[in-house]
């Protein structure tokens, strides 16, 4: 597990600048893989085809990217429940996600070339934690409508309560530098997320990993 400090900042502390890695699911489809079946996306290939995502975080790596955003952004308890995955093998979805990317960032790193390409400093693992909307195809809509009342909105203990276990489970992966929490589209969102990480950073006396979170706008003033 992380220590308290900002690996992020201490990067930029090194060299002035973070290079974060592109689009996985653009980029495993750019390679001829079908995002499209099942609900999981990139998830999709983590059991069956893990070598796919490794390859990916190796050509972001040679592309110079300082960061790897695992393949967890899809993976929640719910979306792997709707394609018949039990919780448990979700978990172990979920951690090896993380190990696929550390061990792409470590051949990469053992055999990087300073000399030849440049000095580099080794690459951090973002461990990546996708909105709620999804899994319910709504993550740039951010109007979730409660699972228990559908004609109301998701209160911000709702989605408190959906995300905790999984950022739990990722976030205690020792090997995660970081979370990276993308395209929220919500402030109630948001502030569930921001409980979450307050409680598990007490919970785990600080030495729970921090995070970046950013958002989908609905424009450029909102």
């Amino acid at each position: 597990m992380a220590s308290s400090l900002d690996p992020v900042s201490d990067l930029l502390t090194k060299q002035g600048f973070v290079i974060i890695d592109g689009g996985l699911g653009t980029d495993l489809e750019s390679l001829g893989h079908d995002l499209s079946i099942g609900g999981l996306w990139s998830a999709h290939f983590l059991d069956k085809s893990p070598e796919v995502i490794a390859q990916v975080h190796q050509r972001f790596f040679d592309a110079g990217a300082d960061v790897a955003i695992t393949s967890t952004y899809q993976a929640s308890f719910d979306g792997f429940e709707k394609e018949g995955i039990s919780k448990d093998k979700a978990i172990e979805l979920m951690k090896k996600s993380i190990k696929i990317a550390v061990g792409a960032r470590n051949s990469w790193w053992n055999n990087y070339d300073q000399s030849k390409g440049g000095l580099r400093y080794k690459p951090l693992i973002a461990a990546s934690i996708g909105s709620y909307g999804a899994t319910v195809n709504q993550e740039y809509v951010g109007n979730f409508k409660s699972p228990n009342h559908d004609d109301v909105l998701m209160t911000s203990k709702e989605l408190y309560d959906w995300h905790l276990e999984r950022l739990e489970v990722i976030g205690n992966c020792p090997e995660v530098d970081i979370l990276a929490i993308e395209t929220i589209p919500s402030s109630v969102e948001a502030e569930a997320l921001v409980e979450c990480l307050n409680y598990l950073s007490k919970k785990y006396n600080s030495h729970f990993p921090k995070a970046w979170i950013s958002f989908s706008c609905k424009d450029m003033f909102h």
